[in-house]
């Protein structure tokens, strides 16, 4: 059976270390999505409505619940922003 773990929370709380402590826990095909690390990292955009790292999280999910046995997803994550990511 397929897993999803959503981390959320405020900055600072411990999630991104909470989620790669869980990931090594798990073991093997246990795949990590962190905000900050598609935000900040890979595309270098602002977070706010209709943030360019929505649709990249979303197809990344997408490919998790495809191919990894759990997808740990983590970040702040503001509802009204990220709303699509969790219908």
């Amino acid at each position: 059976m397929k897993k999803l773990v959503i981390l959320r929370g405020n900055s600072g709380s411990g999630k991104t270390t909470v989620a790669r402590a869980l990931q090594r826990k798990i073991g093997f095909n246990t795949m990590l999505i962190s905000q900050d690390e598609i935000r900040r990292n890979m595309l270098w955009v602002k977070d706010g409505i209709d943030t360019k790292a929505l649709p990249l999280m979303i197809e990344l999910l997408k490919y998790g619940n495809e191919h990894s046995d759990i997808v740990i997803l983590e970040g702040i994550m503001y509802d009204e922003w990220y709303n699509p990511l969790f219908n």
